[in-house]
């Protein structure tokens, strides 16, 4: 029998590697903290795919991720579930205002990851639901955010439509531009608690501080901001602790 090369077992052994792991599973580890380590499951039919982005995980104590949109519609929000067992059950929501996540853009995302010695589950990284801009809808929604998602864009449309009131009469490009440019918003908790965050609310404010981010007509902008802010008349409830999310802007690839 003819023995194979070295270099050519190498090779051979990380072709084989790559086919298996595509399409399935992922382990994830960093320098940063060395028993750090999940697992990426990407559902065959799901419409967003989920890498592991391995430059940032060496600078990031976090599972830092790369979501890419398959499908051919616009992602307006989606649901990452990090199952680490029962004690360690999290849900991540991601809201792509503006213009979405489109077709081949993605986005970068992190996510915490349990990484003590009580850490006796590998977690378990998966998308469990995606809203697109055209209003369908994939996943199982075994979180339940699905009812979050649409208070969130229930309180940005009536930011938008409160605003565009106000603007009426007005030149009101610039303003609607603003609010088409991506200012992502994420919000993450375990998931028993993540319904008690006060969606609705967020979703106006993030209209009011994309107005108050404006560098043109921006004392216009502030002051549409300050306006928005004393017509909001809803009442407010007490909302879970936010896990803070590192907001990153869509990106196509081969752009900068």
């Amino acid at each position: 029998m003819k023995r194979l090369s070295l270099p050519l077992v190498v090779v051979l052994l990380t072709l084989l590697t790559t086919a298996l792991s595509f399409g399935q599973t992922q382990t994830g580890a960093t320098a940063v903290i060395p028993s750090y380590y999940y697992e990426v499951l990407n559902l065959p039919d799901c419409p967003l795919n989920i890498s592991i982005d391995e430059r940032m995980a060496a600078r990031i104590p976090a599972a830092t991720l790369k979501i890419t949109n398959n499908d051919s519609s616009t992602v307006i929000a989606h649901v990452l579930h990090v199952d680490g067992g029962p004690r360690h059950d999290y849900g991540y929501i991601r809201f792509s205002a503006g213009k979405g996540l489109a077709a081949g853009e993605y986005r970068g995302q992190a996510v915490g990851v349990r990484t003590g010695p009580d850490n006796d589950v590998r977690p378990v990284i998966s998308v469990d639901y995606v809203y697109f801009a055209d209003g369908r809808t994939w996943g199982a929604d075994s979180i339940g955010a699905s009812k979050d998602i649409k208070s969130f864009l229930d309180g940005r449309d009536l930011a938008i439509s409160r605003l565009k009131t106000l603007l009426t009469g007005q030149d009101d490009t610039d303003f609607i531009q603003a609010l088409e440019r991506p200012f992502p918003s994420g919000f993450g908790a375990p998931v028993s608690k993540i319904h008690t965050i006060d969606f609705s609310s967020r979703g106006y404010e993030g209209i009011i501080n994309s107005l108050r981010h404006m560098t043109k007509r921006a004392d216009e902008a502030k002051e549409l901001a300050r306006k928005l802010e004393l017509m909001d008349d809803r009442p407010s409830r007490p909302s879970a602790p936010i896990i803070p999310l590192r907001p990153a802007l869509n990106k196509v690839p081969g752009k900068p």
